[in-house]
C-alpha cells in the first residue's frame, strides 16, 4: 500500500478504493522501476571498472522482471 501510494499517508485512503488488479499492476510497475534503477547503477559501475580490471568480466545480467 505504501509503495503504491508513494509513501504519502494522505493517499492511503484513496488507494483503498483502487481495484485489486490496478493496485497489483501499479505495484509491478514500481518494482520494475526499482529493478531498472538498480540495473543501471550496476551497469554503470561495471562500465567504469571493466576497462581497468585485469580480468575480463561480463556485464551484469538483466533482472528477469525487466524481460518482456
Amino acid at each position: 500500500m505504501r509503495l503504491i501510494a508513494g509513501h504519502d499517508p494522505l493517499r492511503y485512503a484513496a488507494m483503498l478504493d483502487v481495484p485489486l488488479r490496478e493496485a497489483l499492476l501499479a505495484y509491478e510497475a514500481r518494482l520494475r522501476e526499482a529493478a531498472l534503477e538498480d540495473y543501471r547503477a550496476e551497469l554503470l559501475q561495471w562500465a567504469v571498472l571493466a576497462p581497468h580490471s585485469s580480468k575480463r568480466t561480463k556485464p551484469p545480467p538483466r533482472p528477469s522482471i525487466l524481460e518482456d
